[in-house]
């Protein structure tokens, strides 16, 4: 429906909202996973299976990703009857927030 087709969008919002955190120097797995649930979350009909960041080449889930690994953003979910699937990929930063970066380790 032209309703549920609109809401469908909260994919590549989530997507987006993760890759900015990625872009000022988010490196955590579990925080960017919280960004992805939480900005999909705000569509009460969404019902997630999964939404998740992985290694782009082994879909392996460190706990930290490190500058310049490539990443990909992966969300599975259902709106109605229908599964939705979307994904992302990007690169952590080389120039991350150094103190963040330090704090992490």
């Amino acid at each position: 429906s032209p309703q549920f087709r609109k809401k469908a969008s909260i994919l590549f919002i989530a997507l987006e909202e993760a890759k900015h955190a990625i872009e000022r120097g988010e490196t955590d797995r579990k925080i960017i996973n919280a960004i992805l649930h939480k900005t999909l979350r705000t569509v009460p009909e969404i019902k997630i299976d999964y939404a998740s960041a992985a290694l782009a080449d082994t879909l392996i889930e460190p706990d930290k990703f490190y500058p310049g690994e490539k990443i990909v953003l992966l969300i599975a979910c259902f709106l109605e009857k229908t599964r939705l699937i979307d994904n992302s990929i990007t690169t952590i930063p080389s120039k991350i927030n150094e103190k963040k970066f330090i704090e992490g380790l």
